[in-house]
């Protein structure tokens, strides 16, 4: 139901008017002249070989929509994915932000502001959308997926009425529409008041999980390795000392029990191959300790580092973590 909808999140922006239209997540057809995308992004954003081919710089997120020495064509769009802020420790960044929309208008560009983890702060101040600064030129994204259930895979887009036409053509010749099913689930848990008491559950336990991870780490981490302290989302980002090769480590780490995502592939260039994602929200807390010394293990096996065997596994040598650390979206 579109009014409920809007109602529930127009609290979270400025006005919103019609600028809102709820769609499941798929692979559209669509026209890009030239794409550029803010680096470290989400691994899977536009991955389509016919649109990857069009985007053609991956920008440091730092010196993201300075551009500087580049050509913005017409059809130009600028992918801005929050979860570099997750990488960098922080979700959003205000002057960065206020920095992109001055861009976009200046240069004509259509900013896509994939954000799901928005929700999900457990410290630090709330900052406004890059689409609050820029309506006529952002497309804003959500998910229900981080806020709802993992795997709900249902999301919602805020942009001006006659992007969302386009867009609602395009989702229209790929599935019809979202299953009705699930947009009645989403209605129930947005009237019922479920959304904000279960965001005061996630983001209680999500924090306290983030706390302990970071301890551990701390704890268990050789020298060398540092991480982030993110003030939100599901993920530490986690440097290497150069040299060592998380793409390279992976198979070794997996057969000890212990899974991460390689960062190089949030890279466009696939660069920083010393760096990799841990999610801290999927894992049980007891679960966590022997998964960080098993990692840390590893760590220290590729970088010719030499411990004791008693520090480097779990009590139940049985036990295995293949799904530790790695996590979805």
């Amino acid at each position: 139901d579109m009014q409920v909808i809007k109602e529930v999140f127009l609290p979270l922006f400025d006005e919103l008017g019609d600028c809102l239209e709820i769609a499941a997540y798929a692979v559209g057809a669509m026209t890009v002249t030239e794409g550029l995308m803010s680096d470290p992004r989400y691994a899977l954003a536009f991955s389509v070989e016919e649109v990857n081919d069009r985007v053609s710089k991956g920008v440091p997120f730092r010196d993201a929509y300075k551009a500087v020495g580049l050509e913005i064509q017409a059809g130009t769009f600028a992918y801005h994915g929050e979860l570099h802020h997750t990488h960098e420790g922080s979700i959003g960044n205000l002057c960065n932000d206020r920095i992109a929309a001055k861009f976009a208008r200046r240069e004509g560009l259509l900013i896509v502001e994939d954000s799901p983890y928005r929700e999900l702060r457990y410290s630090g101040e709330n900052i406004p959308t890059i689409y609050s600064l820029a309506p006529e030129r952002t497309l804003h994204l959500g998910s229900f997926s981080k806020i709802f259930a993992p795997g709900f895979r249902l999301g919602w887009i805020i942009a001006e009425p006659e992007l969302l036409e386009q867009i609602f053509i395009c989702k229209q010749a790929l599935d019809l529409c979202p299953p009705v099913f699930d947009q009645y689930l989403a209605t129930e848990f947005l009237t019922s008041g479920a959304l904000d008491r279960n965001l005061r559950r996630s983001i209680s336990l999500y924090r306290e999980k983030r706390d302990y991870l970071l301890s551990l780490l701390e704890r268990h981490m050789p020298e060398g390795v540092s991480w982030t302290h993110p003030d939100g989302g599901l993920f530490l980002w986690v440097s290497l000392p150069e040299g060592i090769d998380t793409v390279a480590m992976y198979d070794s780490a997996l057969a000890a029990g212990v899974a991460y995502v390689a960062g190089s592939f949030f890279y466009l260039d696939g660069s920083h191959r010393n760096t990799m994602r841990l999610n801290f929200s999927f894992l049980a807390k007891e679960r966590m300790e022997a998964g960080v010394r098993l990692l840390a293990a590893e760590i220290r096996k590729a970088s010719g580092s030499q411990v004791a065997d008693n520090q480097l596994v779990p009590e139940n040598k049985s036990a295995k973590f293949d799904d530790l650390f790695s996590g979805s979206r």
